[in-house]
Formats: C-alpha cells, sequence, structure tokens
C-alpha cells in the first residue's frame, strides 16, 4: 500500500526505520559508506523537492535490474513550490525514504546542509527574505497538527543517521559538499571514519564545515584526496543552471532542482577522469517516466 503523506503514524515509522537502516547498513564505518567494484551507481545533485526529476533519477537508476545498481540522492526538501508560503517537502523525503527501506542498500542518502539547517533552526533565506526553515516547519504543522513535534523528532533522527560521504571502490567519493578553503585549517579528515558527535554538527564541526562548503581549490582537494584515498569528488551544493560545473579538475558538482538537471550513471568496476565523467552526464528531462 502507498505511503499516505498525512499520517503521522506512516511518517514516523519510515523515518525510524530509515535511520535504523542507515545506522545498521554492514558498509558503513563511522560516516562512511562504502561500494563496492562492481554494479552501476547514478548520482544526482540537490532535488530541492522537484518531484519529477527525483522520479527521473530512479528510473535512470533501474533499481530492479541488478541488486548491484545503487542511487545517490540527496538535499530532497526546501522546494521553490510553496503552497501558501508552506513547504510540503517532507512528503518527497517520505518517498525517498520509503524507497531506501524497499530497496535497502541500494538508494543511499547524505547529509546536507540544509538537512542540517532544519534539525538546528538555522534560518536560510531564499527570494524575497523568505525563511525555509520556518516553511518546512510550517509545512510539517499543517500536515500533521498537533503531531507535528512527533513526525518532525523522528525527521531529526533520520538526519541525525545520514553518513557524510559515498566512496566507491574505483576512488570517486560523493558528497553534499566540501571545506570552502577558508575552513580547511583545522578541518579533521578522520570525520569520515567515526561516528559523529554534537560537535561536528555544530557551527565550525567537521561536519558543518563540510556540508556549507563551497569554491574549493586544489588547496582543499589535493590533501583530501591523500587523506580519504580517491581520485574524484562528485559534489553537489553549489547551484548551476546547466546542471553541473567544475571547480579543480578533481570536482564534479551536479545540479538536479530544475528542467537543465543532470544525473551520473558510472560503472563501479573502472576509474574515470573528470572528462570522462562529464562526457557520461544525462539530462534528466530525456528520462522518460511513467
Amino acid at each position: 500500500m502507498p505511503l499516505d503523506p498525512r499520517d503521522p503514524d506512516a511518517a514516523i515509522d519510515v523515518f525510524t526505520r530509515t535511520a535504523e537502516l542507515l545506522r545498521t547498513d554492514p558498509r558503513r564505518r563511522g560516516s562512511l559508506v562504502q561500494l563496492p567494484d562492481h554494479g552501476r551507481l547514478t548520482v544526482t545533485g540537490d532535488i530541492h523537492d522537484h518531484l519529477p526529476n527525483f522520479r527521473r533519477a530512479v528510473a535512470l537508476a533501474k533499481l530492479d535490474e541488478a541488486p548491484d545498481h545503487f542511487l545517490i540522492v540527496h538535499e530532497l526538501i526546501h522546494g521553490k513550490n510553496l503552497v501558501n508560503h508552506t513547504d510540503l517537502s517532507i512528503r518527497i523525503q517520505l518517498e525517498a525514504c520509503s524507497l531506501m527501506l524497499e530497496r535497502p542498500g541500494q538508494v543511499l542518502s547524505f547529509l546536507a546542509n540544509h538537512d542540517l539547517a532544519q534539525i538546528r533552526k538555522t534560518s536560510i533565506l531564499k527570494a524575497g527574505g523568505a525563511s525555509v526553515v520556518e516553511a518546512f516547519t510550517d509545512g510539517v504543522d499543517y500536515l500533521y497538527g498537533g503531531r507535528a513535534e512527533d513526525v518532525a523528532a523522528a525527521y531529526e533522527q533520520f538526519v541525525l543517521a545520514l553518513p557524510l560521504a559515498v566512496r566507491c571502490a574505483n576512488r570517486i567519493l560523493c558528497a553534499h559538499s566540501l571545506p570552502s578553503p577558508l575552513k580547511m585549517p583545522g578541518f579533521d579528515p578522520a570525520v569520515l571514519t567515526r561516528e559523529l558527535t554534537d560537535d561536528d554538527y555544530a557551527s565550525n564541526g567537521a561536519a558543518h564545515r563540510m556540508v556549507w562548503g563551497r569554491n574549493q581549490t586544489e588547496a582543499v582537494t589535493q590533501p583530501l584526496c591523500d587523506a580519504w584515498d580517491v581520485d574524484q569528488f562528485i559534489l553537489g551544493h553549489q547551484p548551476n543552471e546547466f546542471g553541473w560545473h567544475t571547480k579543480t579538475d578533481r570536482i564534479l558538482i551536479l545540479d538536479s532542482q530544475h528542467n537543465h538537471a543532470v544525473a551520473l550513471p558510472i560503472d563501479l568496476a573502472r576509474r574515470y577522469t573528470q572528462d570522462q565523467l562529464t562526457d557520461r552526464l544525462v539530462p534528466l528531462a530525456s528520462v522518460a517516466i511513467s
């Protein structure tokens, strides 16, 4: 039976079970999930409540064809399409979590700055000066009424269970972002190999530095390539009207929240240069959904 996103008990159950699934993933070590050297991975950028693009990414991933077909989705909440200034993007997050439960181990996600901002009530202002955090909270209140706090608490446990990154055996690391150059001094790369603490989520903590970072340079990528034993990074967080752009020869940034959105399918059994990765980009508008 399809999930009723207005049912508070169903929402609490989905978030609670997804949090447990994330914490007990046998491929997880600390805040890093390791994928194997075989299969197919489809990576998206920020989705921000663009439900058609989410469903196109799911179709592109072809999860039903093989158990080693994987999909990464992240930053699903806080979209542009508000209803009476209210953000109902908890519904797309519930759909994604339901898919994680339906396809355990195949659908992955990791912490993004909007997820962290929502549970810490850190205001993010969009066009017109509206706070997306307040609009999301209003949406939860609208959908769940007297049970809104219970749903919000379950959602918070889901966010706190998210890893920070997914590393592929072909030396590609996928994450929401990396620290900015100004935040690299004092950044602890070992954050990926340990459990996250409250200090990591706090302003200037290691997780906070990762998910909020922009404008990365070689001063960021080279030490992290060495510390994490990777060659290429696939990130989101930094919007682009054409759906993708690069920073240095090691960072490919994807944007999946608009009509020029892209996703990236890769073969986990082979290694890639950045040019080879960009050649594989797929416009999500080209993917048929039923």
